[in-house]
Formats: C-alpha cells, structure tokens, sequence
C-alpha cells in the first residue's frame, strides 16, 4: 500500500514539474563562498556559487538595474544557474549591502566597471572555465552589459533582460503605463515628462562642464543620454536577449527591434531575441504586465531556454543570428517622445531655469517691495485719481497669485516625478484654476498699462507696474507650457 502510495505521489510531482518547468531544479543545492572584489576604491562584497562538479565550468555575472540592489534580488536565477552546472556571482551593488561606494552619484561606465571587476575574480578562480565568463543584465543592467563587454575580452557573452536603448523613450513608456494604472489624468503625465526632460537636460550640460557644486555633479553623474545602440553596435560577443511580450517598463518592440538593428549593423555574427508570451518586465508570469504586480514566478521556459544557450555554447556549440522570436504589442501613449522633442528649444534648462529665477525675483518684488503703490499714490493722476490704485493693486494682486503658481508648480513637480507612486495633492488640483485667474489680470494689467502709455499720464511712475506686466505676459506662455490654464485637475 505504501509502495502504490508513492508511485502515485512521483507520478503527481512529474506532472506538476512537467507545467511548471523550472519549478523543480535539477541538480543538488550549489556551494555557497563569500566574495570580495574591488573597483578602484569601491569595495564590493558577493555571494559564488558553484556547481557540484570536479572540472570548470562556464560562469555569469549578475548586473543589477536601477535603483537599490542587493545580492538577494538575483537569487534565485543564479540558484537556478549553479543547479544547472552554471557557476554565478551575484553581489551587492555599490553603495547596497556590504558593498562601498555610492550607486546614486554613479556612472554607467562605473557600474561597468564593477561588472568587470567582478569578471577578473572569476577569471583567477580554478573551479571556472575562463573561456567562458558572461555578463546577465536585468532593465538598467542591459544597458551596463555592452559598455563592460566591448572594453574587455574576458566577457564570453551577454544575456541582456528587459532592455532598452534610449533611457528618454523608456521613461515616457514607463510613466504613461505608471500614471494609468494609478488613475491620474494626462496632463499631470505631460509635466512629469516635460520635469524629466529638463533634469536630464540639465545633468547633461553639468556633465559637459556646467559649473556646480560638487554634491550637484555627483549627482549627475549617470548618464542618461548614452547612446546604447552605439554601444551593441560595438559588441561581437555572442548575444541572448530575452523580453516580455506584456513589459509595461520598456517598449519591448521599439526596444527589441533597435537592438536588432544595432547587432546587425555592426556586424554581430551570433545574436538571439526571444520576447516571452505572458511574461511582464521581470520575466514572471503577468495576465496584464501591470507594474508592480505580486510575484507569480518565472515564465515557463525562460530560465531553461537561457541556461540551455549558456551550456550549449559552453560546449562548442554556435548560433547564427536568429531574427526576432515572438511579438509585442505596445498601447498607445498619450504623448510621444517626438512630442518633446519638438518642445526642446523651450522646455530645456537654458530656457526653464532662468526663467523660473527670473519670474521669481520679478513677483518676489512685486510683493515684498510695494514700490509701485507708492508712486502711483505720489503721482496720481488730477483725472482720475483712482486709476492708479485700482492699477497698483492690480499688479500685487498678480505678483502674488503668480508667486503661489510657482511655488505650486515645484511640489506638483516633485509629487509627480515619484518613479513609483506619483501623485497630486488635493489642493494643487486648482493650480489651472489659478493659472486661468492670473491670465484673465495678466489682461487688464496689460490692457491699463497700455491706455496708460497711450494717454501720456503718469510717466515717471508707470516703469514700475509696466515692468511687471510685461513679466506677467511672458508668464502666460509658461504657464500653458506647465498645463497651468484651464480646469482643474
């Protein structure tokens, strides 16, 4: 009874194991060591490891992707890996765990470098197979890979994850999925874009020597604007890339195709794209793609399909480039990267930033200062003595209601540039509203100053409020640049 027992157990694991593949792996639990490697004066600290087996054996080094990461996150593919004869090297990234250093003041070439770090200890290490030493990066790791692999030969391959090639275009993919899913309307997606694009911009320009302080060039040091097909371009490696048909992080077939493009172009003899049906940005199983969704596993197939590839090539064995296995299909966006770009001659940080100093000191002045009220009661007209009053206060009125327009727009632009939950606070919801209040006094301010000019009364005091209505007509276009005017939101 025991025996049929257990006949029928074995029978109902292989038929669980035979629906979800990977869900049991073969081989016995690897070796783990602790690791320590370095990169200049980043010291970085790893977990190997190592498959039971007597010879050496190929080997993959995990890059992590944006943001905090530690050794944990890539646990269980590496597991995965060594299980299946695959030696791997996870480790903290720098400024995470056990590791030094910063990952927020880092460049790409920087976080390459650590890769390659973490290559040479492998190299030295007798149980691997240093013909065989690959790089696997996941989202912001797929963009580290090929900066690491075309400055050494000891990278053997590269499994890019969820990659993409222009950081500007990925991001417009990410928050427009990010914003629908969390309910916000349009427009407060247009200025979390338009926020993005003038920071990018102006890390750039610090980049290129911008004079700041050093803990604003820190942080400007990662590169967003690298061109990543250059950089495959440049790669001869053999190449797996791996997608989600339902990625809601990266465009996976705008991003797929131009890496396709990128291979070919430079002449990349051994190059495969597989895009996963079913499979979100993390390669786990999704019904939606939805960001930030509970973890249901990896999709079938994935880890074996890129361990087979590593054991195969392993062996001897090679691939000519394969074209694009599977399709994806991308929603619309609301707004699209070419939108932007023909925005650039204003929304870039040349333009936004003076001009924000400049309307600030304008309005700050017109409040705090009163000089106009002051010369409009010295030199008040004999016609009509209320006139200046009426446009006094009309001025200050303004600077004011302009001031609480800038102030509201730098908290708006901080909620909504939250990467992973943007939002709006209830009261800057009547921003437009105010926006459409401070064109409609914009108006008579400029329409009074215009009479005024015109009639030749009040000349020596009339430099004042004139100034500031010229300032408030230069603001009416900001403002429908920031989508101030109009309903709320």
């Amino acid at each position: 009874m025991r025996t049929a027992y257990l006949c029928m157990f074995m029978v109902m694991f292989l038929a669980v194991c035979s629906l979800f593949p990977g869900a049991a792996m073969a081989g016995p639990a690897p070796r783990e060591e602790e690791v320590y490697f370095a990169n200049g004066e980043v010291r970085l600290a790893g977990t190997l490891l190592l498959p039971h087996v007597d010879k050496p054996v190929p080997a993959v080094v995990f890059v992590h992707g944006a943001a905090y990461h530690d050794r944990k996150d890539n646990w269980e593919e590496a597991e995965y890996f060594a299980r299946r004869g695959i030696a791997a090297l996870v480790y903290d990234k720098r400024g995470c765990g056990a590791s030094s250093g910063d990952w927020a003041t880092a460049s790409q070439f920087e976080l390459a470098e650590d890769a390659l770090a973490a290559v040479l200890l492998l190299k030295k290490r007798p149980e691997i197979d240093a013909r065989h030493i690959g790089l696997w990066g996941m989202s912001q790791g797929a963009s580290i890979i090929p900066l690491a692999a075309v400055r050494s030969q000891d990278v053997a391959f590269l499994i890019p994850v969820s990659g993409c090639l222009s950081f500007d275009r990925q991001m417009h993919y990410y928050r427009a999925n990010l914003f629908r899913q969390r309910g916000l309307p349009d427009r407060l997606l247009d200025i979390a874009n338009k926020a993005s694009l003038l920071s990018n911009d102006f890390a750039r320009r610090v980049r290129n020597g911008l004079p700041v302080p050093t803990a604003w060039r820190l942080r400007c040091a990662f590169d967003t604007d690298l061109d990543s097909s250059s950089e495959w371009a440049k790669v001869r490696q053999p190449v797996l890339a791996v997608y989600g048909a339902l990625d809601r992080a990266v465009p996976v077939a705008q991003s797929a195709a131009g890496l396709r493009q990128a291979l070919l172009l430079g002449g990349n003899q051994e190059w495969t794209i597989v895009i996963y049906p079913g499979a979100g940005h993390s390669l786990g199983t999704t019904d939606t793609g939805e960001l930030y969704e509970p973890w249901r596993g990896y999709v079938p197939g994935f880890l074996d399909g890129v361990t087979d590839w590593v054991l195969r090539r392993a062996a001897g064995g090679r691939s000519s480039g394969d074209g694009l296995k599977g399709t994806a299909q991308e929603p619309v966006l609301p707004y699209t990267a070419a939108h932007y770009e023909r925005l650039a001659w204003y929304g870039n940080s040349l333009v936004q930033l003076p001009m924000v100093l400049g309307f600030c000191l304008v309005f700050a002045a017109g409040c705090l200062s009163w000089p106009a009220g002051f010369l409009f009661r010295r030199f008040r007209s004999a016609r009509n003595p209320r006139r200046p009053q009426i446009v006094s206060g009309l001025a200050q009125a303004l600077c004011a209601i302009n001031l609480v327009l800038l102030a509201g727009l730098v908290v708006l632009v901080q909620a909504v540039s939250d990467q992973i939950r943007p939002s709006c606070p209830p009261a800057l919801r009547l921003l437009p509203s105010a926006g459409g209040l401070s064109a409609l006094l914009s108006v008579l301010l400029v329409a009074f100053t215009a009479r005024a000019w015109r009639s030749g009364v009040w000349m020596r005091g009339m430099w004042w409020w004139s100034f500031i209505a010229l300032a408030a007509a230069c603001f009416l276009p900001f403002l429908f640049y920031w989508d101030l005017l109009g309903t709320p939101f």
